[in-house]
């Protein structure tokens, strides 16, 4: 059985909500908890194994927070945080 999950681009705006909502600047696992929680996923969604560890959600969000870094929405700073770019906002 194929477990669905939202597209990137659903992703993606959740993603950015994360970070706008914790201040512009946020750490990995907050984006992912509250993206988890924003978009009500199921426990099966949030427990789907990738490979070794790493969940297909993280996963899935790892990508759209490269994408939006490539396409200049968001970065990372040198603590670990990502952080909204000013023309993101």
């Amino acid at each position: 059985m194929t477990v669905k999950f939202p597209d990137s681009a659903t992703l993606e705006a959740a993603v950015l909500n994360a970070i706008k909502e914790f201040g512009g600047a946020a750490k990995t696992n907050e984006i992912d908890a509250f993206v988890i929680k924003a978009l009500e996923l199921t426990q099966e969604q949030i427990s789907q194994i990738r490979s070794g560890n790493r969940t297909e959600i993280q996963y899935r969000l790892a990508w759209v927070r490269t994408k939006a870094k490539n396409r200049g929405l968001i970065e990372k700073t040198p603590n670990n945080h990502w952080k909204l770019v000013e023309k993101s906002l």
